[in-house]
């Protein structure tokens, strides 16, 4: 009897020491209860959807694994984007998640990169020709710890990758000499210069190109156009036009090439070995005049 009592009173003092041992490990200061427990923030990866000169859109996976014993609820993640050292992004995840002890969950981060920093860095790369840089991500996770309550977890993940730049399109040439003479179609000749340091692959682009108030057409590239690199292409393209705009559009190619704007959409899907380039919709525009792509008188 005197036996079954020890052991039964040895089970509840481990027991108590067991609860005793999780109260110090979760009510410790950060700096030392984090160690080995801290949730972990990975990213699996980058998916670059929408790029114009404006603003660049993304989706950003990534794992949050919880190595403690203990079940983690999560109420905000705050995370910040910067690239060398220049913030680009700044968003929050309200979303609650739960992660389940000793295990992970996957979660999306979409992001918009801001215009203004990243017009900035754009710039600097051309400039002083950058060909990879510094990519890091900070954040901040909002979580519920049973005993230790509400707590915060701070994550800083830096890479290093390539310095994308967004290709460059002019506008060399534009033929009217035919139009009008029962053709539907005008001429222009493209130029796409990839500044980057691999190749890009346009698939599916298509234009829309305005002349003035009067005019606007349509056109496309079927198949693939590959532009290596650091190399430019000149591309022949077709526009769709309407033929009741001939006159007014011959009156300011005489007379009012200078002051009459010209404007073009390009759209396309990039094909790249860049997992996070892949299948991403890209749009660059063109603001000239005519006399520009006519020539000069």
């Amino acid at each position: 009897m005197k036996t079954r009592t020890w052991i039964i009173l040895a089970v509840v003092l481990a027991l108590l020491a067991l609860g005793g041992w999780y109260f110090w490990r979760f009510t410790k200061t950060p700096s030392e209860s984090e160690q080995g427990l801290k949730p972990e923030l990975s990213v699996a990866t980058v998916n670059v959807t929408d790029i114009d000169p404006d603003r660049i859109k993304m989706t950003v996976k990534a794992f949050l694994k919880n190595p403690s014993p203990i079940e983690v609820k999560t109420s905000r993640l705050d995370y910040r984007v910067l690239v060398d050292d220049t913030e680009v992004l700044k968003s929050s995840y309200s979303k609650p998640i739960v992660i389940r002890s000793a295990d992970s969950t996957a979660v999306e981060l979409p992001m918009e990169v801001l215009s203004k920093p990243m017009k900035d860095v754009l710039k600097r790369f051309k400039e002083q020709k950058i060909d990879s840089a510094r990519y890091t991500l900070l954040a901040t996770l909002y979580a519920d710890v049973p005993i230790a309550g509400e707590r915060e977890f701070n994550f800083d993940k830096t890479v290093r990758g390539p310095a994308f730049q967004i290709p460059d399109v002019k506008i060399e040439k534009v033929n009217l000499d035919k139009f009008g003479l029962n053709e539907s179609k005008i001429e222009a000749k493209l130029r796409i210069t990839n500044p980057n340091t691999f190749p890009l692959k346009f698939e599916n682009s298509r234009f829309t190109m305005k002349v003035g108030d009067e005019l606007t057409t349509n056109g496309g590239i079927p198949g693939l156009t590959n532009i290596p690199a650091k190399g430019t292409e000149t591309i022949p393209v077709y526009l769709n036009a309407d033929l009741d705009n001939v006159g007014k559009l011959a009156w300011q190619v005489l007379f009012k090439k200078k002051e009459t704007p010209l404007y073009l959409d390009f759209k396309s899907k990039l094909v790249s070995d860049l997992e996070s380039l892949q299948n991403s919709e890209m749009a660059m525009k063109v603001n000239t005049t005519l006399a520009e792509v006519l020539g000069k008188e």
